[in-house]
């Protein structure tokens, strides 16, 4: 898997993308150093782009793992919106619906397959 991030600090969006075979190692390490970068702030929203994920390892046990990974005192929490670009109702789509669901995050996490909807909903203008 290979997974990037840009921090927009301007308009305090944290852009993300995961592309190849997803795993609960590379998700954590990833979500910890996003949030160890001293411009990230709580109420920063996140775009993660699931486009190029071809493959995923996060069952059942291993979403619960990220979701409880979140919910720790590992990382500082996060408040703003979090919006995942899926293209279309897949594997991967549905483990982020999971994780939505356990995440009992009401509000703040939503899954789309258009990503000007996904844009929108964090904020940011269509490309």
């Amino acid at each position: 898997m290979a997974a990037s991030y840009r921090i927009d600090v301007e308009r305090g969006v944290i852009f993300s993308s995961y592309s190849g075979t997803v795993t609960l190692e590379e998700v954590r390490a990833t979500m910890a150093e996003v949030r160890a970068n001293p411009c990230v702030r709580p109420e920063f929203r996140i775009l993660v782009d699931c486009t190029e994920v071809t493959d995923h390892r996060l069952w059942f046990d291993e979403t619960v793992a990220v979701v409880e990974f979140i919910a720790s005192d590992t990382l500082p929490r996060m408040t703003g919106r979090l919006a995942f670009y899926v293209p279309e109702r897949n594997a991967v789509y549905g483990a982020l619906r999971q994780f939505k669901t356990l995440s009992k995050d009401e509000g703040r996490v939503e899954i789309f397959t258009d990503r000007n909807a996904a844009r929108a909903w964090v904020g940011l203008p269509p490309e």
